[in-house]
């Protein structure tokens, strides 16, 4: 591997899922590049794993559509197509939509505490005038705020297709979006969807959170048109 970061010699307890973890967090902070052909022997190497715990782990990051697994050619990191892009964000409306619905009945004081210190960081570090420094730190911070509504809801099917679908908006986001895009309106929507949480106002959070990935979907397009697909 080049110099970008080696990766870590995994613990005993769970390889599979160590190997998992690291290669998708990886994959997320543009270590590993849309498209880039993975070096299975060095990455067992660096994990000091045998193909079979690093297959099952590729295996799910396949099932997750971050990786594709090329017979005798390799695996490879996905990239994502406009269509596929379409698709994630029409299936994202509405398992979101459906959380946060249920989210306002069970939803806890805990979890709305947390879900406020995640906006105050939002609006802290974006009070600056240049985004795209930041924009990866306010990625995590986006998608830890969207996981929190989804564990509120208390469904673990729910959870689980969100983050097989979660995982192509992330991969898309970072294949297009452009670093200097503003965040501002962004954090709004989150404030605003936390206040209609805590008004345990079910009407108004869906309609707040249908508008808020409505315009993520055509944000993320506007960048895909401006990159020219490519």
């Amino acid at each position: 591997m080049d110099d970008r970061g080696t990766l870590p010699n995994l613990a005993r307890a769970n390889l599979a899922e160590e190997a998992y973890r690291v290669l998708r967090d990886r994959i997320f902070a543009r270590q590993f590049a849309c498209g880039e052909r993975l070096d299975l022997p060095s990455i067992e190497r660096q994990f000091g794993i045998s193909r079979t715990p690093l297959k099952a782990a590729l295996g799910r990051l396949a099932s997750e559509g971050l990786v594709e697994i090329v017979p005798r050619r390799g695996t490879y990191v996905t990239t994502p197509t406009p269509e596929a892009i379409d698709d994630a964000f029409s299936v994202r409306e509405v398992l979101e939509v459906y959380a946060v619905t249920c989210s306002v009945e069970c939803i806890t004081d805990a979890q709305l505490g947390r879900l406020e210190r995640i906006v105050e960081a939002m609006l802290r570090i974006t009070k600056v005038e240049d985004h795209a420094p930041i924009y990866h730190k306010y990625a995590e911070l986006d998608h830890r705020f969207h996981a929190l509504i989804l564990e509120a809801a208390a469904n673990d099917v729910l959870t689980k297709l969100w983050g097989q679908v979660h995982a192509h908006v992330q991969i898309a986001r970072i294949r297009y979006r452009r670093g200097d895009r503003k965040l501002d309106l962004t954090t709004k929507e989150h404030k605003n969807i936390l206040a209609a949480l805590q008004a345990r106002d079910a009407v108004k959070a869906e309609t707040l959170m249908r508008e808020h990935i409505r315009r993520a979907r055509l944000s993320l397009q506007d960048d895909l048109q401006s990159s020219g697909g490519s």
